[in-house]
């Protein structure tokens, strides 16, 4: 075949769409907790324009990047697993004002008798699809001409849908004196963590680290975990910061509660604030969400972080790290 001249068109339609979202309960909203994943997928061949197609397909192909239409089919699976309404089609933002919603409102709940469970819900959806047509003639030195059209398109889609359960991590705050962030290492030590009697086994921490106590009851010990910041509420700079009379944003040596509060690492005696160097706890914080794994076992998440200001001027670290106890 010898081309002499040739006109040509191609052309392509590419449609990608990704959603994925996760929210967390304190008890499960959910009637049936069983998980499930829904993938599809397919590929058209190519096809010439003189083949025909059954009109299952030609019905198939006429609905090509209705991603909206998937979705909506996503959504309604989704409702039937959840026994309700999935809150509508959520984008991430959304996702994070419904879970700040719930962690608030799980904040001004009382707090359990015993360590909770909470409830993760997680989604994925994923849709894909790609179409190319190919048009032309090409004029043959033989004299004759010939013309073409081809085209092949594909489509995939995946959503899968888990539901499962966890240990609330519970967070005391930790303060550094070295300026280096939380260290996990490994060691423990039996402590009444949830001020119930039972003991559970608190990480002893590295050097230069030290739990940040107050010392309720006056007795110079720290034996319970209403004597941390964060196991009673979870919330271990919002227990702070109801410490600063003067709201101030620190809590010092003005503020009544100073003197009972200390440095505190398990197994030794507490050593007040003052002794320590200690002059001001910022009772202002940032999220710094970063979790410490043990392959896939989570270990501690790091939660928030804020600063502590020494006599000397120097500037420290302030952590609420939320340990799976």
């Amino acid at each position: 075949m010898n081309v002499i001249s040739a006109t040509q068109a191609f052309s392509a339609r590419e449609q990608q769409l990704f959603q994925q979202g996760r929210l967390e309960f304190q008890s499960s909203p959910l009637a049936r907790p069983a998980p499930a994943t829904s993938p599809t997928a397919q590929a058209v061949d190519p096809q010439s324009e003189t083949e025909s197609k059954p009109s299952d397909e030609q019905n198939e192909d006429g609905q090509q990047f209705s991603a909206k239409e998937s979705i909506g089919t996503v959504k309604r699976i989704l409702e039937q697993l959840s026994s309700g309404k999935l809150l509508s089609w959520l984008d991430g933002s959304a996702f994070d004002k419904i879970q700040a919603q719930q962690q608030q409102i799980e904040a001004d709940a009382p707090s359990p008798e015993a360590p909770a469970e909470r409830t993760i819900m997680e989604f994925n959806y994923r849709y894909q699809a790609v179409e190319a047509s190919f048009a032309g003639a090409v004029q043959l030195e033989d004299g004759s001409s010939q013309s073409f059209a081809f085209s092949f398109s594909l489509k995939e889609s995946y959503a899968s849908f888990s539901i499962r359960q966890e240990a609330v991590l519970k967070d005391p705050l930790i303060l550094s004196t070295t300026g280096q962030s939380f260290q996990w290492t490994g060691a423990s030590q039996a402590f009444d963590f949830f001020s119930d009697g039972r003991s559970a086994e608190l990480p002893t921490l590295a050097n230069g680290q030290y739990y940040l106590s107050y010392d309720r009851n006056q007795d110079g010990q720290i034996t319970q975990g209403k004597e941390l910041f964060g196991p009673a509420t979870g919330q271990g700079f919002a227990e702070l910061a109801a410490l600063d009379e003067d709201k101030d944003g620190f809590v010092d040596s003005s503020d009544s509660a100073w003197q009972q509060l200390s440095l505190w690492r398990p197994g030794e005696t507490p050593t007040s604030l003052t002794d320590a160097g200690i002059g001001a706890l910022s009772a202002q914080s940032v999220a710094t969400s970063f979790g410490l794994y043990d392959g896939d076992a989570l270990l501690a998440r790091i939660a928030r972080s804020g600063i502590f200001l020494a006599e000397q001027g120097k500037v420290g670290l302030l952590q609420q790290v939320d340990l799976n106890i």
